[in-house]
């Protein structure tokens, strides 16, 4: 029925609100904003999120920070140089170190957790370098880590949170496995841009015969 599918319809927009706004107080609390508001709906579930980052030992040096890949090693001559050759681009929710100094990261996920995520981090990873480029500062930090993490996580942001529940899901990928899944985002690229060229070509198709018809 109508009222049913609106029902439906509400409670997933309220349970998608949940994750989002516990990824936003997340991100406030982790790059300075202790004075942030935490709703009690939330409390539970932020409080686990930077017990989580306690308990593994990771201090944040980064949160939200954009990285890019370019195909071929070169030399940028200008900005506009740069944007032309830029392979693929992503934001890193978290950039840090461990307990030994070691170079780690991580992506909040307010859905479920899910084999693509793990291949997104992996091209995260294999573009950290090109945080020298974007941020120098935070570059410096991480430079003596040859900008290639020990380990990355998937940490999953639950959409709902009930009293006894465990607020926390969370994936471990090491480094030979995001290298090996980096080899595979290197592949797969070049598909998803076909993928589109030929989506484009058949809309432009569509359009074409709609005004001659």
């Amino acid at each position: 029925t109508e009222e049913g599918r609106s029902a439906f319809e509400q409670e997933s927009r309220r349970v998608k609100d949940f994750g989002s706004r516990a990824h936003d107080i997340l991100k406030e609390l982790l790059t300075g904003n202790e004075s942030v508001d935490i709703p009690d709906d939330l409390t539970r579930v932020v409080q686990a999120g930077q017990a989580w980052l306690r308990d593994e030992g990771i201090t944040p040096i980064a949160i939200e920070i954009p990285v890019f890949q370019v195909k071929y090693p070169v030399v940028f001559k200008s900005h506009q140089d740069l944007h032309q050759r830029i392979y693929y681009a992503g934001t890193v929710d978290g950039v840090g170190l461990n307990r030994s100094g070691d170079l780690v990261i991580w992506d909040w996920k307010t859905g479920g957790l899910y084999a693509e995520g793990r291949m997104q981090l992996a091209a995260y990873a294999a573009a950290l370098h090109s945080i020298q480029y974007t941020n120098p500062d935070i570059y410096q930090a991480i430079e003596h880590t040859d900008n290639f993490p020990v380990r990355g996580y998937l940490v999953q942001i639950p959409r709902e949170y009930s009293e006894g529940m465990d607020p926390w899901k969370v994936e471990t990928i090491d480094s030979d496995e995001l290298n090996r899944l980096g080899g595979v985002f290197d592949c797969a690229v070049p598909i998803y841009r076909w993928q589109d060229s030929v989506r484009e070509a058949e809309k432009a198709e569509r359009e074409k015969a709609r005004s001659n018809g």
